[in-house]
């Protein structure tokens, strides 16, 4: 059913969450599993060091996140690819989605409250209004503490 899922990582518990799941069905369908972390830039940067500054921090961070689920991975069997995206997280992730061809998005979901929906919105939400493909919008329960 699935052959290539593509899964947001940022290294949250909620994503930690829907690469779990990700990964489960990428073993069940022998799928492809790619997981993208995007890191945001500064929308106005009053300088390029701030932009520079901004990309040279998310590469660490994500650079020790990722590669944390690509040891989990190894151990569960399954091929993963990791992709470290610029920009918005939602377009980010749907613009390499329609690229890369990928029959499944994966991604968790945070909660927010209703200010923080209308003033920031919602990654899942934007990716689940504008995505080509099936997405699974997968939440944390809350019998697992998280």
């Amino acid at each position: 059913m699935f052959t290539k899922i593509l899964v947001g990582y940022d290294g949250t518990p909620h994503s930690e969450t829907a690469f779990r799941v990700a990964l489960d069905l990428a073993r069940k369908y022998k799928a492809e599993l790619h997981a993208a972390a995007v890191a945001h830039l500064p929308d106005y940067p009053a300088v390029i060091d701030e932009v520079q500054g901004a990309l040279s921090q998310a590469e660490e961070y994500y650079g020790r996140a990722l590669a944390g689920i690509e040891m989990e991975a190894r151990q569960a069997r399954v091929s993963l690819k990791t992709h470290l995206l610029k920009g918005h997280a939602a377009q980010a992730m749907l613009e390499m989605a329609e690229r890369e061809g990928f029959d499944l998005i994966v991604i968790g979901a945070r909660p927010l409250s209703t200010v923080q929906r209308y003033l920031l919105g919602s990654v899942s939400a934007a990716i689940m209004r504008y995505s080509s493909c099936p997405v699974l919008v997968v939440k944390a329960s809350s019998r697992s503490g998280q």
